[in-house]
């Protein structure tokens, strides 16, 4: 007959005790996640540093036009304008395709008049 301790030919012969110590080393082993490090988001961010060489390089690219956002940077005071014009047209753009589909539906009817 197989000891208390042992359970693996029946399990309803093994002791309670013995069970529920087999339970908690399974869940203790099945939660041992190795420690990944430390989080790339927590770490604080370096400084940026710059040197003449980039402030020169930046500077030319200015200069000549180089660059595609500085072309297209629009100054803060008209930033609520831009915002609003993208806005009304999003909005007619969105109205134009419920247009073009409501004509599509009467046309093919399957929207009855």
């Amino acid at each position: 007959m197989p000891d208390a301790d042992s359970h693996a030919d029946h399990p309803l012969s093994a002791s309670p005790q013995s069970v529920a110590a087999d339970i908690a080393h399974d869940q203790a082993a099945s939660t041992d996640v190795p420690d990944p490090g430390p989080v790339p988001g927590a770490q604080p961010l370096a400084p940026e540093t710059r040197d003449a060489a980039g402030d020169a390089a930046d500077a030319a690219a200015v200069a000549t036009g180089g660059s595609a956002a500085v072309a297209t940077a629009v100054p803060p005071e008209l930033m609520p304008f831009k915002e609003l014009l993208q806005l009304m047209g999003a909005i007619i753009f969105v109205m134009v395709l419920l247009a073009i589909g409501w004509a599509g539906a009467h046309a093919s009817g399957v929207w009855p008049e």
